[in-house]
């Protein structure tokens, strides 16, 4: 039996996955989840979407990234949200990629994409992009939750109130209550209900940051650790991580060495 594997936004950057996936020895076996946004922000867009989808084991969820390709793809992006889409949130790089593509290959990658769902909930673990707060839940209807949701069918659910985008399922608070983030721990009553130590553990990203982090208070692993930052760009090189789910071993391009993040060798 394989393992499983959970890697952290991609956004666009193949050379650092295909990197990360070699160092990590990822094969067949092994099952990959997705903490989404896979595109925007590098230069291989479409080079990391083409290689993704045909991978049988790769299991990702969406982002807000993800969404907003989805949106250019099918023709129903309005025109501020392209503009802060493309200028604003690195999605230029895809734009440019995209723009001389045949509609057959974009709605091949748009059908692709409205059927990745907004939370994988495993037995013992959770897979988001974000630790989303108790109000999203309750906006449900009945017999809907976060597994079943896709932009397929996001319409009927009454998950957001805009279609498409809503800033509470994206919110970023999460990393305000992490201890190792903010010793305030500013909103921590956000979550506190929601996620605690006795809830299964939620592997997110989102938000980059310099290394992961795993909150065993909240039992919250965030492993966007910035793939798409460059040293010419940014001032720093950013890296992918994959993370075993079960043992917390991790490993990140460009970087031989196997990691713990619960400190064990």
């Amino acid at each position: 039996m394989g393992r499983r594997l959970c890697v952290g936004d991609i956004h666009g950057m193949y050379s650092k996955l295909t990197d990360v996936l070699d160092r990590c020895n990822f094969s067949s076996s092994d099952t990959l989840y997705c903490v989404g946004d896979l595109c925007d922000r590098g230069n291989e867009n479409l080079k990391t979407l083409n290689f993704l989808m045909k991978l049988n084991n790769f299991h990702p969820v969406i982002g807000n990234h993800d969404i907003w390709l989805a949106q250019y793809l099918s023709y129903k992006m309005p025109e501020n949200t392209f503009h802060a889409w493309a200028y604003y949130n690195g999605g230029m790089n895809t734009f440019v990629e995209f723009l001389d593509m045949a509609d057959e290959e974009k709605l091949k990658i748009y059908n692709w994409l409205k059927n990745i769902p907004y939370m994988i909930k495993l037995k013992d673990k959770i897979i988001m992009h974000t630790p989303t707060p108790k109000k999203i839940f309750d906006r449900t209807k009945e017999g809907y939750n976060l597994e079943e949701i896709t932009l397929a069918n996001i319409t009927e659910s009454g998950l957001l109130q805009d279609e498409i985008y809503d800033d509470q399922l994206w919110s970023r608070k999460v990393i305000a209550c992490s201890k190792y983030v903010n010793e305030k721990r500013k909103h921590k009553k956000f979550f506190e209900t929601q996620f605690n130590s006795k809830s299964p553990i939620v592997f997110a990203g989102h938000t980059p940051l310099l290394n992961p982090i795993y909150d065993e208070d909240m039992n919250i692993c965030l492993i966007d650790t910035g793939g798409f930052a460059t040293i010419e760009k940014n001032k720093i090189d950013g890296h992918i991580t994959v993370i075993d789910i079960d043992t917390f071993d991790y490993w990140q391009n460009g970087n031989a060495k196997k990691q713990n993040l619960l400190g064990l060798k």
